[in-house]
């Protein structure tokens, strides 16, 4: 389901915050405001779920889909990160995750905009 990929991505992301990892200050900031649009995301997700599928508009689909597909964008991102922290100046990551973040926020906006989401 499009909920499903986006509930297993908020606890790794949560995790990253946690960790004994030296993030940047600036990719720490990004990681939580990402956490906090999934969150929202998530919500609209699950309400989009409760909706029977012949009564879903398309544009709707379209953006479960789109979300479905960013969150495997972005969960491939934290584990490079998560790989390569270990050996890299943390620096390197920091245009990463603002890039998700401008993805996710335009994403998140579209569905707002449109279901009056808070």
């Amino acid at each position: 389901s499009n909920a499903g990929a986006i509930a297993k991505l908020i606890p790794k992301l949560g995790e990253l915050l946690v960790g004994e990892y030296k993030l940047h200050k600036g990719v720490k900031k990004n990681i939580e405001d990402l956490l906090k649009e999934l969150k929202t995301m998530n919500a609209a997700l699950i309400k989009i779920g409760e909706v029977p599928p012949d009564q879903l508009d398309s544009q709707d689909k379209l953006w479960a889909d789109e979300v479905r597909e960013l969150s495997y964008v972005i969960e491939d991102a934290v584990d490079k990160f998560l790989v390569r922290v270990h050996g890299v100046e943390p620096d390197d990551n920091t245009n990463g995750f603002k890039g998700l973040m401008k993805r996710t926020t335009k994403l998140l906006k579209k569905v707002v905009d449109k279901h009056g989401i808070a």
